[in-house]
């Protein structure tokens, strides 16, 4: 008997530690870039506020389509914060592709389609501003 729950004891530490180690990953483990003022990387010649809102714009919006309406306090506001961002963005086909997204004429499948459409290309926009 006690060298059974000796084994469950060794059995639950292992689980512990491997549970540990997925759920809280060692500081070395993250990899992350950070951008300073004194980075190497260059970036003159972006508008780095209009980087960042069309950066901000893209995790809003992917956040918006995953979760369902109930899971936002205020969904109106969200969406209208996205609108505000979209206009301060002020390029001409990133807001014909954003109203596409919320067309009422269309049907669910071909308002699912322009939102990947959006989401690729606004990932694509991002990903050319930094080249």
């Amino acid at each position: 008997m006690p060298k059974k729950n000796l084994l469950i004891a060794i059995l639950f530490v292992l689980l512990g530690i491997a549970v540990g180690r997925y759920v809280f990953p060692k500081q070395g483990d993250t990899k992350s870039i950070q951008i300073t003022e004194n980075s190497d990387c260059d970036l003159k010649g972006l508008d780095n506020g209009k980087l960042n809102t069309k950066i901000d714009l893209l995790q809003e919006y992917a956040v918006f389509t995953a979760l369902p309406k109930e899971k936002f306090a205020d969904p109106v506001n969200y969406a209208d914060s996205m609108i505000n961002a979209v206009n301060s963005i002020n390029e001409d086909e990133l807001t014909v592709r954003f109203n596409a997204t919320a067309d009422p004429a269309k049907s669910d499948e071909q308002r699912a389609a322009e939102i990947v459409k959006f989401l690729n290309f606004l990932a694509t926009d991002i990903k050319d501003d930094l080249k």
